[in-house]
C-alpha cells in the first residue's frame, strides 16, 4: 500500500470516528440527561421571564433544560431561559411559542404536543415516545384537589424517563425537586389514587435530532 493510500485510509478512519461521536451525541438516553430542579438555590429566585422566578413557575423551562442537556451537556436552566427569551419563545412568563426552541438549540426538534386533558392519557403512546425518542416532557396537575384544569393555572411539568410494562405508572424526573420518582406514588396522583392514565394530562414533543 502506498503512502498516499495509507493517508487516505487514515483520513477515512478519522471521519468515521467523528461521525460515530456525532451520532452518539444525538442519541437520546436517560443516562445522558441531567436532573434539574426549579428550586435549586443557584437559580430558584432568578427571574426566567415575565417577572416570574424559577421557584414559582419555572417547571417547563427546567424540563426543557433537562431534555436539552442530552446534547448540550453544559447547559443550565438560566442559560436555557436566556436563549429562549432571545428567540421570542415567551409571552410574559409563558413558554407559548415552543416551536422557537430549535432556533435557540438547533440540535433539538419541536414536533408539537399531545393533550389528554379531557380523556384518559394514552400511556402506551407515551411509552413508545420514551422508548424511541428518549426523555419526554409530560403535563400534570399541580394540585390534584384543585378543580381547575392544568391550562387554567393548575399546571406542572416533569420529564418521563420510563413506563413499566403494565402501563400503570410513569417513572419521571420532577422539575420541582429534580428527583426521579413514581408518578402514581407522587403528590400528582397518590392523594386521589389516580393511575397514570388519569394523572398525565399531555406531553410536549420536544425531541433530540
Amino acid at each position: 500500500m502506498s503512502e498516499e493510500q495509507e493517508r487516505i485510509l487514515d483520513e477515512l478512519r478519522a471521519i468515521e470516528a467523528a461521525v460515530g461521536r456525532i451520532r452518539a451525541r444525538l442519541t437520546p438516553t436517560v443516562e445522558g440527561m441531567a436532573r434539574f430542579s426549579q428550586n435549586d438555590p443557584r437559580w430558584a429566585r432568578e427571574i426566567y421571564a415575565g417577572g416570574e422566578t424559577f421557584a414559582k413557575a419555572g417547571c417547563l423551562v427546567v424540563c426543557v433544560a433537562m431534555v436539552a442537556s442530552q446534547v448540550y451537556p453544559e447547559v443550565r436552566p438560566p442559560e436555557v431561559a436566556r436563549k429562549l427569551r432571545e428567540v421570542g419563545a415567551f409571552e410574559g412568563a409563558l413558554l407559548s411559542k415552543p416551536a422557537r426552541i430549535p432556533r435557540a438549540f438547533p440540535l433539538l426538534r419541536w414536533d408539537g404536543y399531545q393533550h389528554w386533558r379531557t380523556i384518559p392519557a394514552n400511556v402506551s403512546r407515551l411509552a413508545v415516545e420514551v422508548a424511541t425518542r428518549g426523555p419526554t416532557i409530560i403535563e400534570l396537575a399541580w394540585d390534584v384537589w384543585d378543580s381547575r384544569p392544568p391550562q387554567a393555572g393548575n399546571q406542572h411539568f416533569a420529564v418521563a424517563v420510563g413506563v413499566p410494562p403494565a402501563m400503570d405508572d410513569v417513572v419521571m424526573v420532577d422539575a420541582f425537586d429534580g428527583e426521579e420518582k413514581s408518578l402514581v406514588e407522587s403528590r400528582y396522583a397518590a392523594p386521589r389514587r389516580w393511575g397514570a392514565a388519569r394523572a398525565v394530562h399531555g406531553m410536549r414533543l420536544l425531541r433530540v435530532g
